[in-house]
């Protein structure tokens, strides 16, 4: 089973919107998927509630104690794709979750305010050895874009090239318990964004899991 966080020690940069989207997604390519929330808040299963019973194939669940046992009994359930929600602030959460998944999606604001609060993350990342790549989310101005990945990447960070964007679509599907792909024309462009993401975002962390971990 390949296990993604998406994940960063600071709330409000669209973790749960990157998460449930990606999971969506994966069902193309996986039989079954899961999205494991991580969040006390649990964000991630009131999207499920309202998304309502499906045949599908996605599982959306909370993880009661530790992530990684949470992992295990999906994995001997016959998952193959799990996705975890990470909260925001709780430190010790977390690195948990960092210690648990085979690599990290850091979303972040472009903004040296949320580069900066995003440094925890990146940091227990080298420190448990799991390979990452920063996404920069929720864009509002090309300037802004701009500045912010060449300021990640003069930093030596691994930085996607699919960046995305503050679009209507994401917000108006997760408040109706879906993914953009799933809410006709108004979610083109963003479901466009979220493919583009999930294609890099598989390759690396397939090629990370083959590889074995950094350190």
């Amino acid at each position: 089973m390949l296990r993604i966080g998406i994940l960063n020690s600071k709330g409000g940069v669209g973790k749960s919107l990157i998460a449930q989207n990606l999971a969506v997604r994966g069902l193309k390519d996986f039989g079954r998927v899961a999205l494991v929330d991580a969040d006390p808040q649990q964000g991630s299963v009131g999207w499920s509630a309202l998304r309502g019973e499906r045949d599908d194939g996605l599982v959306v669940s909370k993880a009661d104690g530790e992530v990684s046992a949470a992992l295990e009994a999906l994995e001997a359930d016959g998952v193959e794709l799990a996705l975890v929600d990470g909260p925001p602030g709780f430190l010790n959460l977390t690195e948990e979750a960092i210690a648990a998944v085979d690599f990290v999606c850091v979303p972040m604001k472009a903004s040296v305010a949320d580069i900066k609060a995003g440094e925890y993350c990146v940091s227990a990342c080298i420190d448990f050895g799991t390979p990452y790549l920063i996404v920069v989310n929720e864009a509002a101005t090309e300037r802004r874009v701009t500045e912010a990945v060449e300021t990640l990447r003069d930093l030596g960070q691994p930085v996607a090239q699919t960046i995305v964007k503050r679009r209507v679509g994401l917000t108006d599907a997760s408040n109706a318990g879906k993914a953009a792909s799933e809410i006709g024309r108004a979610g083109v462009q963003s479901a466009e964004e979220i493919d583009r993401l999930y294609l890099e975002v598989i390759t690396a962390a397939r090629a990370s899991a083959q590889g074995g971990r950094n350190g």
